[in-house]
């Protein structure tokens, strides 16, 4: 058994596509992980993507996310790529087209 796991409740929306560490986004002193699903449909449109945080703690990650966030529009595929950024604690989330940086929110 893996020591975490998270999953979506969307068969194929490909959660997991992407999965970066974002460094101590929280300050608490504890490593923090992005996840991504790049095929997230929002009702009945296709492919707005989606996008988890999960801050780590004394315990572990938790299953249930901190922070999530969609993509604008269906095609969007937002969370297709997660990556930390090098000069900072910032974690910049790409679709086709968008790019957020998780210090905005």
């Amino acid at each position: 058994m893996p020591d975490w796991q998270g999953a979506s409740n969307q068969e194929e929306a490909h959660y997991g596509w992407s999965v970066a560490g974002a460094g101590d986004v929280n300050g608490d002193g504890y490593a923090d992980i992005v996840v991504g699903a790049p095929d997230w449909n929002v009702e009945f449109v296709d492919n707005f993507g989606k996008v988890w945080v999960h801050h780590g703690s004394n315990s572990g990650l938790p299953t249930s996310a901190t922070w999530t966030d969609n993509g604008a529009s269906g095609g969007d595929r937002f969370g297709y790529s997660v990556r930390p950024r090098v000069t900072s604690t910032a974690m910049v989330m790409r679709s086709h087209r968008r790019r957020t940086r998780l210090d905005e929110w």
